[in-house]
């Protein structure tokens, strides 16, 4: 792992720019404090809070959906490891669909008909790999064992195959939540923004020109808090990317190193 990689982590990125908002928070606090007459009218305080509810509304919803895009890409993939590791039992004889058969539909039934049996035999499969852990393959290495007309090759493979469905799944999991940990804390300074604009709006005529000090202090503060946000969430972006490429490149090395373990 490069310096590049380990600079573009989760916790590294909420270190290097925790810091940034803390300090430009204090010193805003500093300036308002200071202040002697409002920098801020009740107009352009108001303009100003709506302007920062309509972008941090729109910035959560653009994180939401790279949110939702992740989840869906790796749910997608786990769900179909679930299948392999559910195929293997179905073949291995550990359970039968509905009724006691698994033959497909006869010739003289309607195509909705097929469609609906394979689509619940797809969905038998993925329900059968995801309860699938690390001791039901134990229990199951362990019957198949007791089975003596099984071939201790295929029981072997078998069981390799398993655990590195297993490991793929789990290494998905991982995945899945590390790319996650990157929009946490953009998402958490925009929703803050959001709440304490949302707040602050109705009180811009009154209390908030009484106390121009602290109106002041969150005008200028979050003004500078944006320009560190879109940096976070730019930085976070990129960490997203690289990551992904690594694990790109991490998959096809291990599809050759399978084809070529299969070959030999």
């Amino acid at each position: 792992m490069g310096l590049r990689s380990r600079l573009f982590r989760p916790r590294v990125l909420a270190v290097v720019f925790g810091t940034y908002f803390a300090v430009i928070l204090f010193a805003a606090w500093m300036f308002g404090t200071r202040l002697e007459v409002p920098w801020y009218g009740p107009e352009l305080s108001r303009w100003v809070y709506m302007t920062y509810v309509v972008s941090s509304a729109v910035f959560l919803c653009g994180s939401g959906l790279i949110a939702f895009k992740i989840v869906d890409a790796f749910e997608a993939r786990v769900r179909e490891v679930n299948r392999e590791l559910g195929k293997f039992l179905w073949d291995q004889g550990i359970v039968l669909p509905p009724g006691g058969s698994s033959d497909p539909p006869a010739e003289d039934e309607s195509a909705d008909s097929e469609e609906s049996f394979g689509a619940d035999l797809e969905e038998l499969l993925e329900v059968l790999g995801e309860v699938q852990t690390e001791a039901v393959q134990e229990v199951l290495v362990n019957s198949l064992a007791a089975n003596r007309t099984a071939d201790p090759v295929e029981e072997a493979q078998g069981a390799m195959m398993q655990r590195d469905l297993l490991r793929r799944r789990a290494g998905l999991r991982r995945h899945e939540d590390y790319l996650l940990r990157f929009l946490v804390g953009p998402v958490g300074i925009a929703a803050g923004m959001l709440g304490t604009s949302m707040i602050m709006l109705p009180a811009t005529d009154g209390m908030l020109q009484s106390n121009f000090g602290l109106n002041t202090f969150l005008i200028l503060g979050f003004a500078y808090t944006w320009v560190g946000l879109a940096a976070y969430f730019g930085a976070s972006v990129l960490g997203v990317a690289s990551s992904l490429r690594r694990e790109r490149k991490e998959r096809r090395k291990e599809r050759k190193r399978r084809v070529q373990t299969s070959d030999a």
